[in-house]
Formats: structure tokens, sequence, C-alpha cells
């Protein structure tokens, strides 16, 4: 199969800390010629955190994501069949305590 993705991504400071935020796109497709299947996927990851400084060596730092995808799927040993499967999303976060040694 073949496929692409791109992602955008920044930091800004903002309050002592800095405001992350990352968009993406993926698009994935598989082709199983001995079979004759063919699938395809779209997936959207949007995220968004922030991380402040405690110290020199400690970060405390938090986030949330969303990720979305889409499939297409067809099938054709003896004519044709086509799915569109039904999406998929999930959302994500994390909140922690990063300390450098």
């Amino acid at each position: 199969g073949d496929g692409f993705n791109v992602t955008f991504g920044t930091a800004i400071p903002l309050a002592g800390g800095k405001l992350r935020g990352s968009l993406g796109w993926l698009r994935a497709e598989t082709n199983e010629n001995s079979n004759q299947k063919w699938g395809k996927m779209h997936r959207w990851i949007a995220a968004v955190g922030y991380d402040v400084a405690l110290s020199k060596r400690t970060t405390v730092y938090a986030g949330v994501s969303y990720m979305h995808d889409s499939y297409t799927y067809t099938y054709t040993p003896h004519g044709r069949y086509f799915a569109s499967l039904p999406d998929a999303w999930e959302v994500g976060s994390a909140i922690g305590v990063r300390h450098s040694f």
C-alpha cells in the first residue's frame, strides 16, 4: 500500500510556560492484488497542551488530543462489494511531571 501524512505544530510562550499545538492528516491505501482487496483510510489528529517549568530540571505538563478515522473497503472476488465502515474517533489526555537527572 501507500500513503502520506502532513503534520504542523507550534509552541507559543504564554504565562511563563509554553502553549503547544499540532494538527495532522494521514491518508493510507492498501491493495492486495491476489485477493482483489482494496482499502483506504483518512485520519485527522489535533492536540493541544501546556507545559511550565517549576525549576531548571522539573516541568509540569497537561494536554488533550483528538483523533478521527474514516475507512473505505472494497472486496471483489466474484463481483463488487463496497463497504464504508463506521468512523472511529478517540480522545486522549495526559498530565504529569517531567524531571531530568
